[in-house]
């Protein structure tokens, strides 16, 4: 089941109590700096009469006046008349001397610096959480509920008349302000009805009134909502002082709160899965060095004998790898030699090539008859192919020479015939 809060706010005045009176005393100043929420003077009143009517704010639609006019500081009086005007004539009829006599006993309160003018109570009932959901037309449905907790709050507590009461909706919540005098009555020493705040809330009557009327707000929701929700539990603790003004602060700031603590949370888990995780791979490598000092154990436990073996192994390589290098750098040497010969003969040939052409052309373009044979022998390419497939190479040095000396005595033959 969904439970909602509730709040009866008293304002008090702390620098009225017995205990600041005392540290007043030992100040400099005569003062103290206590939270002061209690309406004491008619300054006072008028800025809780701001407030409450919104008279410097555009949205006055949204609060509504539920007891009272819109003229807080004349309810106030009308009522200080009511209550206390019958009380101050008479007690002024038996005062013999003018100065000892009330002319106004509004302005009388106002100016004594023992007493509070009025006291203002705020109720709020569901949080921010609740409300900031809910339509406009649901919300107003608090005023019934607000107009129950007036009269009731007057029928619990007799020596307390409301002089005001506006709910605001222009908040996140709904919530009430109610501005009223509580009085004692049958006072031997001046009037014999008086302003009495302290004597009608005590610690004790709060408890009790504030009980009563978190009672009788959840019955006349219920009823008014058509709905079945509870209360949650009050929190222990004295009234607390809580300004008008900062009433929308706290709220936002509870709100804030929660959002940081959720965020919080979800940040506390973010953290917790790395955490998870982390620890995850701090295993696998802890496993991996395991791993790897057992290998490197096998490898250090390898006996003497295998390595010298495979050592001898190595040596025998190397030993074969440098016999066959030798050799390639004989068999380079020997090509080298034969390369470098190969080389200057075909140069020493070039250099009589040209020689050789000039013959052919003399012969050829000198008119003198050359027999068919010699002429392919000396230029056909299938000829000389023939010869060249019967041709033995030179298997010597002697042999290249003597071909050489051949070859240019066949010229010389040829040149003879060619005279001839």
């Amino acid at each position: 089941m969904e439970e909602l809060a509730y709040s009866f706010h008293l304002g008090n005045d702390k620098n009225k109590t017995k205990k600041a009176r005392q540290v007043a005393k030992t100040n400099p100043s005569g003062t103290t700096s206590f939270n002061n929420n209690g309406i004491q003077t008619v300054k006072l009143l008028s800025k809780v009469y701001n407030h409450n009517y919104r008279m410097y704010e555009k949205n006055q639609d949204e609060i509504y006046v539920l007891k009272g006019t819109k003229d807080l500081i004349k309810d106030v009086k009308d009522l200080y008349l009511d209550l206390f005007e019958e009380s101050r004539i008479k007690y002024n009829d038996k005062q013999t001397r003018s100065d000892r006599k009330i002319n106004d006993y509004f302005t009388h309160i106002s100016n004594n610096d023992k007493t509070d003018l009025a006291c203002e109570i705020i109720i709020e009932l569901g949080d921010m959480e609740y409300w900031e959901e809910k339509k406009k037309p649901m919300k107003l449905r608090m005023n019934e509920v607000f107009k129950e907790q007036i009269d009731y709050l007057e029928k619990i507590v007799p020596n307390f008349k409301v002089a005001s009461a506006v709910s605001h909706f222009d908040e996140h919540s709904p919530h009430l302000h109610i501005v009223g005098v509580p009085f004692k009555t049958c006072n031997k020493n001046g009037m014999a009805i008086q302003v009495g705040k302290s004597a009608i809330f005590t610690k004790d009557s709060l408890k009790v009134i504030q009980d009563k009327m978190r009672i009788n707000c959840i019955e006349k929701f219920n009823e008014v909502y058509s709905i079945d929700l509870s209360l949650k539990k009050k929190k222990k603790g004295k009234n607390q002082d809580i300004p008008t003004s900062e009433m929308e602060s706290y709220k936002q700031e509870e709100k804030t709160l929660k959002k940081e603590i959720k965020e919080l949370e979800e940040v506390k888990l973010s953290n917790t899965k790395v955490i998870e995780k982390q620890e995850e791979q701090k295993t696998i490598i802890e496993t991996e060095i395991a791993d790897k000092k057992k290998y490197n154990n096998k490898i250090a436990l390898k006996s003497k004998a295998t390595l010298i073996k495979e050592n001898e192994e190595l040596k025998k390589d190397l030993e074969f790898e440098k016999s066959m290098h030798y050799q390639y750098e004989q068999q380079y040497e020997s090509l080298k030699e034969k390369t470098d010969y190969l080389v200057d003969k075909l140069k020493k040939t070039f250099n009589i090539l040209p020689q050789i052409i000039k013959d052919i052309l003399d012969r050829l373009f000198s008119g003198t008859y050359i027999d068919l044979k010699f002429f392919k022998q000396q230029y056909d390419p299938d000829e000389k192919s023939k010869e060249i497939k019967s041709f033995k190479p030179f298997t010597k040095k002697k042999d290249y020479n003597n071909f050489e000396e051949d070859y240019k005595n066949e010229k010389s033959k040829e040149k003879d015939d060619f005279e001839l």
